[in-house]
């Protein structure tokens, strides 16, 4: 069984310095076309967070302006990723998800820094 099908090649990213409102209908827009619920936050072509569909609902429930509270104040980091190659194995991603409790696990094809 590949991974393959559950891979998004083409993940919707953002920049640290928009603002959350801006990214929370962005999040919207991905559940609509049955998407995955996250955005890459990206800086300067390097990964530098990610921010889900669970971070919005854990800022909303605290209150959070989301008009006045920008991407990096709310995105999760470091973000935890997987290397291509170690994806053959469904088991091992799932575990991975499982054991740290993430629902969304960018896959890359090189070294992250």
């Amino acid at each position: 069984m590949s991974i393959d099908r559950y891979l998004e090649l083409n993940p919707v990213i953002i920049a640290p310095n928009a603002s959350l409102k801006d990214a929370v209908a962005l999040i919207a827009q991905q559940q609509a076309k049955n998407k995955p619920s996250c955005l890459l936050i990206v800086l300067e072509e390097q990964l530098v967070g990610i921010l889900t569909q669970n971070d919005v609902i854990r800022l909303v429930a605290t209150d959070t302006d989301l008009a006045n509270t920008t991407v990096e104040m709310a995105m999760t980091q470091p973000v935890l990723t997987m290397l291509r190659a170690q994806c053959h194995n469904p088991t091992l991603v799932w575990s991975f998800l499982q054991e740290h409790t993430i629902s969304h696990l960018p896959i890359v094809q090189g070294m992250v820094s």
